[in-house]
């Protein structure tokens, strides 16, 4: 009924015609957009469309400050990051403005504006056994929280698990229900899995 209603209305714009293939052409077209029109009505919207993300966007490589910062949040401090001079220079500096009340916090990973170091000294934070092995007991705990246990689980897909979380953390206005089923569908994606076995 809806569908004779809607085409009826579409006819009705129709520049009057004789031509018999001009009439089929206009009622396929009109056919056409009823369909797409319908599919769209239909379509339910996946969780990365709901959470207006894409796949890239977990799927970009965070700083290791990024995650260092995003540990500290969830109560897990990585010691070995003073051995990085340049993460230890700053963190002392700090401390010293913490100590004569020119900063709010002594550490370093909740200062505003957040810390940013030059590639090639993140590059060292990263390359810390340390921080490497904290994100991914954490995503492991994640993820068996969430019915995937994953015992063997990469560093790629304890980054992407980082990154949806953080992402949840800022939708503020999504039930802790929802943001159960965002990450258990962001276990079960195809890009979550393919990052547990990477290609030759």
């Amino acid at each position: 009924m809806y569908d004779q209603e809607m085409l009826a209305k579409l006819q009705a714009t129709w520049p009057e015609t004789t031509d018999y293939l001009t009439k089929l052409g206009q009622l396929n077209n009109d056919l056409m957009v009823l369909r797409e029109i319908q599919a769209a009505e239909e379509h339910i919207p996946s969780w990365l469309e709901q959470m207006a993300y894409s796949e890239d966007d977990f799927l970009e490589i965070p700083s290791a400050v990024e995650v260092l910062t995003f540990l500290n949040q969830q109560g897990i401090v990585v010691s070995s990051r003073l051995t990085v001079p340049a993460f230890r220079e700053m963190h002392d500096y700090q401390e010293g403005q913490y100590d004569s009340e020119d900063a709010s916090t002594p550490e370093i990973l909740e200062a505003v504006p957040p810390l940013r170091l030059l590639e090639a000294e993140d590059a060292m934070l990263w390359a810390l056994p340390e921080l490497q092995k904290k994100l991914t007991e954490w995503a492991k705990q994640v993820a068996a929280r969430h019915g995937s246990p994953a015992p063997l689980m990469t560093l790629t897909q304890a980054t992407i698990l980082m990154l949806v979380v953080r992402a949840l953390d800022h939708d503020l206005n999504k039930s802790p229900g929802w943001q159960a089923e965002c990450l258990q569908s962001a276990l079960s994606s195809e890009f979550y899995q393919q990052a547990g076995s990477p290609q030759p």
